[in-house]
């Protein structure tokens, strides 16, 4: 109820309001409700304004055509009552069925409190229950009438005159939240029931225990239903229970509610409730053809939610596959870019080993030109040590000479005075020899200085070999870490074709659950088509009766022919009155008895008229309906097109991933053969030097061999400078 429409005229009286269990301790809950301390019901703040009676008058004039129209739509965003009397009969109507068919079977008798537009009782009374409903707005119940032509009792429940016991079910489908005292209402169907009779709510179910700001907080759906104008009482699970035992309804059964994150759904009676099978449910709705169509629906709905289950399943399956795909993705990015960055770096430990190889080049020809200078060094050397054995044979006969010369002198000393020019020849021979071991001398200095330059070189040309021998081993501990992350990348590979393979898996399940689903919708097109042949009988048995009719309507034209005739005869036999009287007492009773046919037949044809409009107007219901599901199952195959459309999208995505991964196995195939083959350069390297590292050696060996040569020959040449000394001092 809107506050402006409220009514505030001066002068009504207001008073604290009281919980419907009598409790006067109210805790204000927010700025429009209170909570009862003893049931925990939230109480509305209009009932400190208004008398009940009062209130119960406004609502009959607020719940009217505006509250349908404008308030429901504008206000609340919810559709009209012509738009709700269409979309709730194939919807929340159904679905209560369901539940009263689970208690109580067709035959019952129904009373619905607050109807609307009376689609639910129209769908009670085609499933085969005794169907009446009660409506405080009259406006409303001639909707009702005009919508579903159905019959609704005006005013409150308590004002109405039904019998005691009379009713099997009173149901109050979102009302008991809007009554001004839910209890004495609550009490008189109570007594309006029989000794099995149940009562089915729904209402906003308050979640217990929760305040005001915890609701705000958790944004709860419940604060939706925080409308003071309309919802008086606001109940919870417990206070619902509480108001259920105060009538003696200690026997309640809480169903799954439509719309569960706000509602809550019950059926409640004085006795054990009851349910009846699906066996049971299926005879009692076939025995009418209105049954059957009910029945037809119920399957429908079933099938759709199955549907719907099914739909919902593959797209939270879907938005996992797409999560994954989408993890896949960039796990392939990083891989790309990882791998880019590895090939990167093989480009640059190609263009090194390129220039190590280049260098390494440059490197064996400097030492073949110094193994071709040690050779020309050791070749010299040894002409070098030829000569100075040759110059030892020739100091060695010097040496004899000498000593020859010395007897010759111990015996010739005084021919020495006289041969002085013999002796000064001979200082000038001992004279060229000095000058020749002079010249000597300063050619070995000479080529010990080459020895001593090639040694050096030979010392820097290991010391490069250390630091390429370095180098190769750095370059091996990277090649092991590149395999390293190479193996790991090729495990990553095999993740991700598992994981591909198992979406294959998944896209082919999904395939078959199309296929079933496309199975299912071709069930339903052929249960549309036997509903739509079920329509045809109906029309066909419509023409029958219309041909009956017609048939009817000629017998009555004849009838009247007759009497028309009859009238003329008559008129023509007046002058004969006297004579014909008995005749025309006789034709006279003849003509009452036919006039009482004549009217006979024409109440039948009313009433097959009446039976032909009716069962035009339920073809026109059938054909609309047949529309609606013609439309959803056209819905329902967009849908599937459209997963269908979504799983090819999947399908050819991951074939596009599927040969960029084999793309990536052979550029790693391709960088692991390049490997191999850098490690078999790297290896003939390794061999190289490693030669050269021996080669090396086997020179410093021969360079300390010919240092050894060298200091013996130095050392023999002192001793052969000596003894040339000697003589020279022992000539002179």
């Amino acid at each position: 109820m809107k506050k402006a429409k409220a009514g505030d005229k001066a002068g009504t009286k207001r008073k604290r309001p009281l919980c419907w269990c009598g409790g006067k301790e109210l805790q204000p809950f927010s700025s429009t409700y209170l909570q009862c301390s003893a049931c925990q019901t939230l109480v509305s703040t209009v009932l400190e304004k208004y008398d009940r009676m009062e209130l119960d008058k406004k609502q009959a004039e607020f719940y009217g055509k505006p509250y349908w129209f404008d308030y429901q739509q504008k206000e609340l965003g919810f559709p009209t009552i012509a738009n709700r009397a269409r979309q709730d009969l194939s919807g929340r109507c159904l679905y209560w069925l369901k539940t009263i068919l689970k208690y109580k079977l067709p035959g019952a008798r129904v009373l619905e409190l607050g109807s609307s537009h009376g689609g639910f009782v129209a769908l009670l009374g085609w499933a085969g229950y005794a169907a009446t409903g009660v409506e405080i707005n009259q406006w409303v119940i001639d909707f009702a009438r005009q919508a579903y032509n159905v019959n609704l009792l005006l005013g409150n429940i308590t004002s109405q005159k039904i019998r005691k016991s009379s009713m099997d079910i009173i149901i109050l489908m979102d009302v008991i939240e809007h009554m001004t005292d839910p209890l004495r209402v609550l009490t008189h169907c109570a007594g309006l029931l029989a000794s099995d009779g149940i009562i089915v709510i729904q209402t906003p179910q308050y979640p217990e225990g929760a305040g005001y700001m915890k609701l705000q907080s958790d944004k709860s759906p419940f604060l939706n239903h925080l409308h003071e104008n309309e919802h008086l009482y606001l109940f919870s699970r417990q206070s619902i229970l509480k108001l259920l035992h105060r009538i003696k309804f200690r026997y309640v059964e809480f169903e799954p509610a439509l719309f569960a994150h706000y509602d809550m759904y019950l059926a409640a009676g004085k006795k054990p409730l009851k349910k009846n099978s699906a066996k049971k449910i299926e005879q009692a709705l076939s025995k009418r053809p209105e049954g059957r169509i009910v029945r037809a629906l119920c399957d429908l709905d079933v099938s759709m939610q199955d549907v719907n289950k099914k739909l919902v399943q593959a797209e939270t399956e879907r938005s996992v596959h797409l999560a994954r795909i989408e993890e896949c993705e960039t796990r392939l990015e990083t891989y790309d870019t990882e791998s880019r960055a590895r090939y990167a770096q093989i480009k640059e430990l190609t263009l090194l080993l390129r220039e190590s190889e280049s260098d390494r080049d440059k490197r064996m020809k400097q030492i073949l030109t110094l193994e071709e200078k040690l050779t020309s060094v050791v070749g010299e050397s040894k002409s070098r040590y030829f000569q100075i054995k040759e110059l030892t044979t020739l100091l060695k006969k010097t040496e004899l000479d000498s000593k020859k010369r010395l007897a010759q002198t111990e015996k010739l000393g005084q021919q020495l005075h006289d041969t002085a020019e013999e002796s000064q020849l001979r200082y000038e021979q001992v004279k060229t020899l000095t000058a020749q071991l002079q010249e000597s001398e300063a050619d070995r200095a000479q080529r010990m200085k080459q020895i001593e330059t090639m040694r050096k070189q030979l010392e820097l040309a290991a010391a490069e070999s250390l630091d390429r021998h370095r180098q190769v081993e750095t370059l091996t501990v990277q090649l092991q870490k590149i395999e390293e992350d190479r193996m790991a990348n090729q495990q990553q590979i095999e993740q991700l074709n598992a994981w591909l393979k198992e979406s294959e898996a998944d896209r082919e399940e999904r395939l078959g659950r199309i296929e079933e689903l496309g199975k299912k919708l071709d069930e339903t097109e052929q249960e549309s088509r036997l509903r739509y042949d079920q329509v045809e009988t109906l029309t066909a048995q419509l023409q029958e009766s219309e041909a009956d009719r017609t048939q009817r309507l000629r017998q009555v034209e004849t009838l009247t022919g007759t009497i028309k005739q009859i009238e003329q005869d008559r008129t023509a036999c007046h002058q004969q009155i006297e004579q014909l009287s008995e005749w025309l007492k006789e034709s006279e009773a003849d003509r009452e008895e036919r006039l009482g046919r004549i009217e006979e037949l024409g109440k039948k044809l009313d009433e097959t008229e009446k039976e032909s409009r009716l069962r035009y107007e339920q073809v026109e219901t059938l054909t609309a309906k047949i529309q609606e599901i013609e439309e959803d199952r056209a819905k329902r195959l967009r849908q599937v097109e459209t997963l269908r459309k979504q799983l090819e999208l999947a399908a050819a995505e991951s074939l596009d991933r599927h040969h960029q991964i084999e793309k990536l196995q052979r550029w790693l195939k391709e960088s692991e053969t390049d490997r191999a083959s850098r490690l078999q350069q790297i290896e003939t390297l390794g061999r190289r030097l490693d030669e050269v590292d021996r080669e090396n050696q086997d020179r410093y060996v021969q360079i300390e061999k010919l240092q050894a040569w060298l200091k013996e020959s130095e050392a023999a040449r002192l001793l052969s400078i000596n003894r040339i000394q000697e003589l020279t001092r022992e000539l002179e």
